[in-house]
């Protein structure tokens, strides 16, 4: 529709665009309400392009009703206008001065990157022609770097664009390709910002002790990333930076410098609740009672002599006894005996056979 061009609503319209008058018609149609008399009849119209409402004419009992009713507008207020019912939206809209300059005119390279600049996830919207574009991108994760999310796989793998949206925002970094987050320089300014990107930087990364003393600044707990490189943590600096920050970093600390007095001592001083992980010798010596409650007590000295005679005794009982020696008589006496019974016995045997012995 042509700028300028006036569209009437009739309130009769059923919604099929028939009830579109020209302005002709319109002054007609007003004028026979007039001279009808007919009141119910309301016709607005808008004057496509700017937006704004020209005027409504109603009939002269309409006028007269509001009079008696509330004194007009200057003394019961401004009427309620009732606005036609249509089952589309009128084709007057202006939709460009409605989204008031939010949503640009994509096909204007000017007007997208400043749309892009004061508000970066417009990205969201925009066609795919200007999300393929890197400088479109650029524009949007420098205002805001979780447009990252909108754009093309290519494009969160470009180190530009990477860091520009990590710079800007931290969070951008879950976006960031798996290729780009190996960039120390990346990392160092997600990590500059807080200490929880460093769950998004590469372990191998995370022993770098500049990174580290980053994220120890914001939140010293983020020394246990250090965990398994006992040069970090063994590191007098960077464990002193960290319970500075926070107590509670002794925990992770080696078990030298959690006996160190200065280290313990920085932290007992920014939490108490830090002494429980210093080491045994320094709790020995700073909390009182502590050594008489926790010293160790020592085991009995083993009697050397007497398990040597135990043990004598114990092999001995397992050797086999010797039969007791017996008296030369008595054993005369016995063998004497035993003859006796052996003779009785042959010679009982011969009384029985029919051959002489």
């Amino acid at each position: 529709m042509p700028r300028g061009a006036v569209v009437l609503a009739d309130p009769e319209d059923d919604g099929d665009g028939n009830g579109r008058l020209s302005k002709e018609e319109l002054k007609a149609k007003v004028a026979r309400a007039k001279a009808n008399g007919d009141a119910a009849v309301v016709l607005r119209y808008v004057v496509a392009g700017d937006g704004e409402e020209q005027g409504e004419e109603q009939g002269n009992s309409t006028a007269s009703d509001a009079t008696k009713g509330g004194g007009g507008a200057s003394a019961g207020g401004a009427k309620k206008r009732t606005l036609p019912r249509t089952s589309h939206p009128p084709e007057s809209w202006d939709v460009d001065k409605m989204t008031a300059g939010r949503i640009p005119k994509w096909d204007d390279p000017d007007a997208v990157l400043a749309a892009l600049t004061k508000d970066g996830l417009l990205l969201q919207s925009a066609p795919i022609d200007v999300r393929k574009s890197k400088e479109a991108v650029l524009a949007a994760v420098t205002s805001a770097g979780l447009a990252l999310k909108h754009a093309p796989a290519n494009l969160r793998d470009d180190p530009d664009v990477a860091l520009a949206a990590a710079t800007q925002n931290w969070r951008a970094m879950q976006f960031v390709s798996a290729k780009c987050r190996h960039s120390e320089t990346l990392c160092g300014a997600a990590v500059a910002q807080s200490a929880h990107a460093m769950k998004f930087v590469p372990s191998k990364l995370r022993q770098s002790k500049a990174l580290l003393q980053l994220a120890v600044q914001h939140d010293g707990l983020a020394l246990r990333y250090g965990a398994g490189n006992a040069a970090l943590l063994n590191d007098p600096e960077l464990v002193t930076a960290a319970v500075q920050q926070n107590g509670l970093a002794l925990q992770f600390a080696a078990a030298a410098l959690q006996a160190d007095d200065a280290v313990v001592a920085l932290a007992v001083a920014q939490n108490p609740a830090a002494k429980q992980f210093a080491a045994d010798a320094w709790k020995a010596k700073h909390v009182p009672g502590w050594a008489e409650v926790h010293q160790p007590t020592m085991p009995a000295q083993p009697d050397v002599a007497a398990e040597t005679a135990a043990v004598a005794a114990a092999a001995a009982a397992r050797e086999p006894k010797a039969a007791p020696a017996l008296d030369s008589e008595l054993q005369a006496k016995l063998n004497a005996k035993a003859e006796a019974k052996l003779e009785e016995k042959r010679l009982t045997r011969c009384d029985h056979e029919t051959t002489p012995c």
